[in-house]
């Protein structure tokens, strides 16, 4: 009897850790957070964000900070049921929200689904520093030609 329980807690001390540490229910990469964007947005296009893991996401929120001051702007918490492996945010910023001066900071939190961390998942937190950048171009003629016809051949440079 003894030797069976001995057997019984060698394979549980040996099997459990084995089995965490295999796992993909127990993967330990956190959520990659990715952008199409450089450093500069123009407030008027969507900012995009990615978020990809292979366990899925659970979680994730993005807050603007601006002046020193911190604004939460998406915050998603997904059910069981409707987790993704990938998550792509068009961030747009409200009509209401004013910025002040030329930078802004974008931070990204996303937790993923895994079962590390004593079942709280991977967490990655991402910063974004972002140039504001709402000057149109400035154009202007350098030479202009009278003498172009319709169905001609002309040349503009930019």
């Amino acid at each position: 009897m003894k030797k069976v329980l001995g057997l019984f807690f060698l394979i549980l001390i040996i099997g459990v850790p084995t089995y965490v540490y295999t796992s993909s229910t127990f993967e330990r990469d956190v959520p990659n957070i990715t952008t199409e964007h450089s450093d500069f947005w123009n407030l008027r296009d969507k900012f995009k964000i990615k978020i990809d893991d292979e366990s899925g996401i659970k979680f994730y929120k993005v807050v603007i900070i601006n002046d020193g001051k911190a604004k939460i702007l998406l915050k998603k918490e997904f059910l069981p049921s409707e987790i993704k492996k990938s998550v792509e945010i068009d961030l747009k910023l409200p009509e209401f929200y004013n910025v002040k001066g030329d930078k802004i900071l974008l931070k990204v939190e996303a937790v993923d689904n895994s079962k590390w961390n004593y079942f709280a998942g991977n967490q990655v937190d991402k910063e974004f520093s972002v140039n504001i950048d709402t000057t149109s171009p400035n154009t202007e003629v350098i030479n202009n030609n009278y003498g172009m016809k319709r169905g001609g051949s002309g040349i503009a440079i930019v």
